[in-house]
């Protein structure tokens, strides 16, 4: 089957398209040489990455210091000069599976969407898309808890997966977010089979966003090892956490590792040694010092684009 690629539009839509992800085609990208600016990149001194610790049981672990990070930008060492491991408000996009292989597990789900929600702090916002083989905003950003409860009570499950698009748009909306920690939630049970995007374009999409993933990987819907492979990496190189869940029991305990690791996230903060405006990847690498309690594992933001000179 042919293939064609489009770029989701999510301004606001009238009437009864306001919760619709309407889709237009997408311009092609200029040849090699051509200007094609990143839509995000840091440009400020001071570059901030969010790292997530885990001990051998895969639960965020807390109690690290400053000296326990060493922080290095394309092989080169770098000063942390600001540390903080402190709770903070979060805008988090709830990103959640509506494909006919989610009947059956809808209402754990919304229950555990809760249970995520009853840790809120001030000043937290969310919103709720739903995929199948389309994206659709359910409830856009919003501090009211109940304003997400009832968008997830009226998901009904059907069609396709398109988890792919489904992340490319939730990026797209987060643009929007009021809070510096940005997140998305991820709950899914099927593997990619209808997204007009492919995992290449998100990915480098993700790239350029300041935005940590966490996805719930509900087994046994279809989502083979390539597809909980490909939501580990994406969570890997942004700082988030991955958390596979074969029975629906389990649901719960991994909310609640993924509610942990979002709250009890560790942010380094340095000024590169390369002050060079060319636009360019920088390779981000954080080691924790070998005298740090053993078993542990960091996963932290991978990178991020330098400055573009006018």
């Amino acid at each position: 089957m042919r293939r064609r690629v489009f770029l989701f539009s999510l301004a606001s839509l009238a009437g009864a398209e306001q919760d619709r992800v309407r889709i237009v085609p997408r311009a092609h990208r200029p040849a090699a040489g051509g200007a094609a600016p990143a839509s995000i990149r840091v440009d400020t001194e001071l570059v901030l990455i969010p790292v997530t610790v885990t001990d051998v049981f895969g639960s965020p672990y807390r109690g690290l210091g400053r000296e326990a990070f060493r922080l290095f930008e394309d092989g080169v060492e770098q000063q942390i000069k600001a540390f903080s491991c402190e709770e903070a408000p979060v805008s988090l996009g709830i990103v959640f599976d509506a494909s006919r292989s989610m009947r059956g597990k809808l209402d754990e789900a919304r229950v555990a969407v809760a249970r995520f929600m009853a840790r809120a702090v001030e000043g937290d916002e969310y919103f709720v898309l739903e995929f199948n083989d389309r994206v659709r905003l359910r409830c856009d950003f919003t501090t009211d808890t109940r304003d997400v409860e009832t968008a997830l009570s009226g998901i009904e499950p059907k069609n396709w997966t398109a988890l792919v698009d489904a992340v490319y748009a939730a990026i797209h909306r987060m643009r929007r977010a009021g809070n510096a920690r940005k997140a998305l939630l991820i709950l899914s049970d099927g593997g990619d089979n209808y997204s007009r995007y492919t995992e290449g374009e998100m990915k480098e999409f993700l790239r350029e966003a300041d935005v940590c993933v966490y996805s719930v990987a509900l087994q046994g819907g279809g989502l083979i090892k390539r597809h909980i492979a490909l939501l580990r990496q994406i969570a890997q190189e942004t700082g988030g956490l991955l958390c596979p869940v074969s029975r629906l029991e389990d649901l719960p305990e991994a909310i609640e590792k993924i509610n942990a690791a979002i709250r009890q996230q560790y942010l380094l903060g340095y000024t590169p040694t390369n002050r060079t405006a060319d636009g360019l990847y920088r390779k981000v690498e954080v080691r924790l010092v070998p005298e740090s309690p053993g078993g542990l594992r960091a996963t932290w933001r991978a990178g991020y684009y330098a400055p573009l000179k006018d």
